[in-house]
């Protein structure tokens, strides 16, 4: 018995499967991931190495060499290669190309054992070395937190405040702020007082040194309770600096404000800042978790961001510099948009040629391929992205062509 024979002589069945069918692709279409770019695993791990104050023949010898042999002994590694720098050690190591990529973040815990091992064989103030493997991010959303008024540690710290609270939307994996600057405390030291008074700079130094860290005091032990003893030794204020103690002449003290001018401010020589539309800013990016709907993600990253505007004080502004939901929803819309186009053409060519009822029936065949297609799709993990949609288009062109030249030309 021939399939069209069955299909006639069954149409509960046919019926059912055009069903299923159908509604398959529906909700398919609906779980589907949808992104602007397929899912791209980077196969390569930057092992980044401190060593201060080491010219690179120093570092080349005595920590690069070191890195490069411990990478060496992990598995599945193809390539290593390397760059010494003044004060870092840059190390690359490439992975095998066939490798999967459920494999891949299982190889890079084994690559961090093998460098953690290693870190006791690096000389003195060299390390601690860092793993760095999360290439394959991409920021759907990229936002720009201005403020006039508003210094860029204050941006730095509601842009914190807004990162906590993003990072608790459903689908989004990591948020990360950029164009922060770190802030220091600058202590301007008059050697010329120095010298009127006998105090060398070291002695300076080692006084900041030893008052401002974390120690343990150690505690009291008691018949019925055991009392911990605090020794606050670090500075609260920027008067607590200038008022620490130096050295003594006669009967009176010198203190750090006495021969130093202290002052806050940031870093010098300047990290890269950011400004939008000529704005100082600060910038934050948001990343959706592998296989997430980027258009869910964004309508709910803004559902929150309206949320949180309403406690921020006035004058803090959160512009978009990039959405990638919107360019999604743009891409889906157009594919959308041509599938209805082909089986309208469809209908229309074969509604003048053959009749209504071969045109439908033909155009149902193009509706049930792409439901299909949907179907298949969600169960291999395919996404709906620029890649898998440009196939989608071009695939519903052939079947077109394929259709008209079939019933039409004969």
């Amino acid at each position: 018995m021939s399939l069209a024979t069955y299909a006639v002589d069954h149409k509960a069945v046919i019926y059912l499967s055009i069903f299923l069918l159908l509604a398959g692709g529906l909700s398919a279409y609906q779980k589907l991931g949808k992104l602007e770019d397929p899912t791209y695993i980077v196969k390569t791990a930057v092992v980044v190495t401190p060593y201060p104050g080491a010219g690179p023949y120093e570092v080349e010898q005595q920590v690069t060499d070191v890195i490069e042999k411990a990478a060496q002994s992990a598995d599945e590694v193809e390539n290593i290669y390397s760059i010494s720098r003044a004060g870092v050690s840059i190390v690359y190591v490439d992975l095998m190309d066939y490798n999967r990529a459920r494999q891949i973040q299982q190889l890079w815990d084994m690559l961090r054992r093998k460098i953690a091992g290693a870190q006791g064989d690096l000389p003195e103030g060299a390390g601690p070395s860092r793993v760095e493997d999360d290439f394959g991010d991409v920021y759907g959303i990229f936002l720009a937190l201005t403020g006039d008024g508003f210094s860029n540690a204050e941006l730095k710290d509601y842009a914190e405040f807004i990162q906590r609270e993003l990072l608790l939307v459903e689908n989004v994996s990591r948020v990360q702020v950029f164009g922060t600057r770190t802030q220091s405390v600058n202590v301007d030291v008059s050697m010329a007082k120095c010298a009127t008074l006998g105090i060398h700079p070291h002695r300076i130094v080692s006084a900041l040194r030893s008052q401002n860290r974390v120690v343990v005091p150690g505690s009291v032990q008691t018949d019925h309770q055991r009392i911990r003893v605090d020794y606050p030794g670090d500075f609260e204020s920027m008067e607590g600096i200038g008022d620490l103690v130096i050295g003594s002449q006669g009967h009176s003290k010198i203190t750090l404000a006495d021969i130093a001018t202290i002052s806050q401010g940031y870093t010098d020589p300047p990290e890269p800042t950011m400004r939008f539309n000529g704005k100082p800013s600060v910038g934050i990016g948001i990343s959706a978790s592998s296989k997430a709907n980027v258009v869910t993600m964004g309508d709910a990253v803004q559902a929150r961001l309206d949320v949180l505007f309403q406690d921020l004080p006035v004058g803090l502004t959160l512009e978009g510099v990039y959405y990638q939901s919107k360019l999604v929803k743009g891409a889906i819309r157009k594919f959308v948009t041509n599938l209805l186009e082909s089986v309208g053409i469809v209908i229309g060519v074969l509604l003048v040629t053959m009749g209504l009822r071969s045109g439908l029936l033909i155009a149902s065949g193009l509706v049930l391929s792409i439901c299909g297609t949907l179907i298949v799709m969600l169960v291999w993990g395919i996404d709906l992205q620029r890649i898998s949609l440009a196939a989608l288009i071009l695939v519903m062109g052939m079947i077109v062509d394929q259709y008209c030249s079939a019933y039409i030309l004969p």
